[in-house]
């Protein structure tokens, strides 16, 4: 491959490159999410237990999912990992929300 080939991101890249770079992206997009929840949870020190363990589950989840798209690639596994990993973040969110409105 000549970098002429690809200096415009035209779609000539190899296929385990072109995964691999699709797994970096992935790992911008709903984990941009967590990064602002840990951020906010930390300012506003409501970071307890339950956060924590929550926390460590997105990331092992991703972690899953990252490696699920850079080796076999099944979009049923991967699915079912980022599917989890969404329910867990929604579920972080929806925590830090009753805390904040409740004063907890």
């Amino acid at each position: 491959m000549h970098p002429r080939d690809v200096a415009l991101r035209e779609p000539s890249w190899p296929k385990q490159e072109t995964q691999i770079g699709n797994a970096y992206h992935s790992q911008l997009e709903l984990p941009v999410l967590f990064y602002v929840l840990t951020i906010l949870v930390i300012i506003t020190r409501h970071a307890d237990y339950l956060f924590v363990m929550l926390a460590w589950l997105f990331v092992a989840l991703r972690l899953v999912h990252a490696y699920i798209h850079v080796t076999s690639n099944r979009m049923t596994q991967r699915f079912a990992v980022f599917a989890v990993a969404a329910v867990v973040l929604a579920l972080m969110w929806a925590i830090f929300m009753l805390h904040i409105l409740l004063g907890i």
